[in-house]
C-alpha cells in the first residue's frame, strides 16, 4: 500500500487507529487473567465467554465489561481506519469499505449483546459471524486488489495469507475443532494484519514527513 493518495493527517490518523487494534488482544489477556472459577482454557473455552456478565458453572471474568468495551472500541477503530484509508486500495475501495463496515458492525453487536445465561443470544451470534467472517473476507478483498497492482504485490500476498489463515480457523470451527482455538486462528491473524498494516503506514508517514521537512 502507499500513502500517496491520502493527506498526511488522514494517513497518520488511519495508521494509528490500525495499530491501536492491538488493544483487543490485550483485553483478552486481561479478562482471562481476571477469570473466576475453573481456569480459563484458551483452546476450549469460547472467546465470548470472556465477555459474559453472568457466571456459568465453569466460571466467568470479573472484567467482562472491559472485554465487551474492547469489542466496541475495536469496531470504532476498524471503521475509522477503513473510512480514512480505503482510497489507498484504489479501484474497489467502495466494496472494501462496505466489507469493513460489516465486520465493524459485527464486533459492535458482540460487545453490546454479550452471552447470557438463558441462551437468548441470537443477536450475539449474528454479530460474531459478521465480525469474524466479515473480517477475513474484507482483508482477503484488500489482498486480491493489491496483488494485481505493481508495487503492492508482496503486501497483497501477505494480506491474502492472513485472510486465508482466518478462513481456515472458521472452517476448523465447522469441523468441531476446539472452539477457543478455532476462533483465535480465525481472529488473531486478522488483528496482526491490522496492526502490521498500521506500522507500515506509520513508516510511510514518517518518510513523507522527512521529505517535506
Amino acid at each position: 500500500m502507499t500513502g500517496d493518495v491520502v493527506g498526511r493527517g488522514r494517513l497518520l490518523a488511519g495508521a494509528v487507529a490500525l495499530v491501536l487494534v492491538v488493544q483487543y488482544v490485550l483485553a483478552e489477556v486481561v479478562a482471562a487473567a481476571a477469570w473466576r472459577g475453573e481456569a480459563y482454557d484458551w483452546s476450549r473455552d469460547y472467546v465470548s465467554d470472556l465477555g459474559a456478565p453472568a457466571c456459568e458453572p465453569g466460571g466467568c471474568s470479573s472484567l467482562w465489561w472491559l472485554f465487551d468495551a474492547s469489542l466496541v472500541l475495536h469496531a470504532t477503530l476498524v471503521l475509522t481506519a477503513a473510512v480514512l484509508l480505503s482510497p489507498l486500495v484504489g479501484r474497489g475501495r467502495r466494496a472494501v469499505l462496505a466489507m469493513f463496515v460489516v465486520t465493524a458492525a459485527g464486533n459492535a453487536l458482540v460487545g453490546l449483546f454479550p452471552l447470557t445465561v438463558d441462551g437468548e443470544d441470537a443477536v450475539h451470534y449474528v454479530g460474531a459471524v459478521l465480525a469474524i467472517g466479515g473480517a477475513s473476507l474484507a482483508v482477503g478483498l484488500v489482498g486480491l486488489l493489491c496483488v494485481r497492482r505493481r508495487g503492492r504485490r508482496a503486501y497483497g500476498w501477505v494480506t491474502l495469507a492472513c485472510a486465508a489463515t482466518g478462513l481456515a480457523g472458521i472452517v476448523a470451527l465447522g469441523l468441531d475443532a476446539p472452539p477457543g482455538l478455532g476462533e483465535r486462528v480465525a481472529i488473531w491473524p486478522v488483528v496482526a494484519w491490522y496492526v502490521g498494516t498500521g506500522v507500515v503506514l506509520l513508516g510511510q508517514y514518517a518518510r513523507r514527513a522527512a521529505v517535506s521537512a
